[in-house]
């Protein structure tokens, strides 16, 4: 039985990885996936320099439609350019926030 630990959880947040903050609540990831979605349109659902699996990028697509409400790939590439997704030096100046 020892002393309550002081500070402790200041110390966490200290090691806590930073997030970004992405429109329609997209997580790096996910922002990942759309940039290169939006880049490289094609008719299959996996983009062409991705190396995740075809069905990670499926899952991933999934919750982009779900979260930006867009269903097509014309949408997707519209949101991720009125968004700044789509520009990797945009992408940078996001502001972050402790995850």
């Amino acid at each position: 039985m020892g002393q309550p630990l002081t500070g402790h959880s200041s110390a966490l947040r200290a090691t806590e990885p930073v997030r970004r903050l992405w429109p329609a609540g997209l997580t790096d990831r996910e922002v990942e996936v759309l940039r290169e979605t939006a880049q490289g349109a094609r008719s299959s659902r996996s983009p062409p320099t991705c190396t995740l699996a075809p069905k990670t990028v499926d899952f991933h697509l999934q919750n982009i439609d779900a979260k930006t409400q867009v269903n097509t790939r014309a949408g997707v590439t519209l949101f991720a350019i009125r968004t700044a997704c789509s520009n990797p030096e945009m992408a940078s100046r996001r502001p972050r926030t402790p995850g």
